[in-house]
């Protein structure tokens, strides 16, 4: 697809829009959400209360769980292609994960068991460094 649904903070007000889907930089993965939390962090971050901002206009939601439906090349990239992972969108990233797709670094997802990742990944976070 060329476009998607997500949930927009411009500072102001929340807002659903239909938007381009995100194209992926150098390291990153395209991720297609399958569940995204509410919590707290997103909660304050949508009135302009978190302590952290990401640029706006900006998706809400920091993490999130998805299959990968592109990859980023390289020998890392294959080994995540086609799984179901759990991802952190990132403080400076203007994407979240209250979105039909995200990119993010390789490196800040990780490959998790399909139930688990269905059931709780969108719940928690795994974060490599």
């Amino acid at each position: 697809p060329t476009t998607m649904k997500a949930v927009i903070y411009d500072g102001v007000r929340i807002t659903v829009k239909e938007v381009p889907v995100p194209q992926r930089g150098p390291g990153e993965v395209l991720i297609k959400v399958l569940a995204a939390p509410l919590n707290p962090m997103d909660i304050l971050y949508s009135q302009g209360k978190y302590p952290t901002q990401k640029p706006l206009p900006s998706v809400v939601g920091f993490e999130g769980a998805g299959e990968v439906v592109a990859d980023c090349g390289g020998l890392m990239g294959w080994r995540v292609r086609g799984k179901r992972v759990a991802f952190f969108a990132g403080f400076d990233n203007p994407q979240g994960s209250w979105a039909e797709y995200v990119t993010c670094l390789l490196y800040t997802s990780d490959a998790a068991d399909d139930l688990l990742c269905v059931d709780l990944g969108g719940r928690r976070i795994i974060k490599k460094k």
